[in-house]
């Protein structure tokens, strides 16, 4: 038998990740709209989060993420499942570079 999983700490934590983890692009940025944000209107710990996203983050972080688009945005910041059929951002791949292509 295998064993049964935690149960969630609240309901509503639990309601909000399964929501998450269908979410198209729309409803995640309507949901976290600091997605759309300038990096300078970012709170500290956006801005950190971002960072930690990015394997080289530096100080070009912060230029890095002023040019990325919503769907580069959301994939970094929520990893694969952020737009449906789309692969991921590496993380050392310059933002310019996916324009360049199409």
């Amino acid at each position: 038998m295998e064993p049964r999983p935690n149960p969630p700490a609240s309901r509503a934590l639990a309601a909000r990740a399964a929501a998450d983890k269908g979410a198209d692009l729309p409803d995640r940025i309507r949901r976290h709209r600091w997605l759309a944000r300038f990096w300078s209107e970012l709170t500290p710990a956006q801005q950190r989060r971002v960072a930690g996203r990015m394997a080289d983050a530096g100080p070009e972080a912060a230029q890095r993420w002023d040019v990325m688009g919503l769907e580069e945005r959301a994939r970094l910041v929520f990893g694969d499942s952020a737009a449906r059929g789309g692969r991921a951002m590496p993380a050392r791949e310059a933002p310019g570079a996916m324009a360049a292509g199409g």
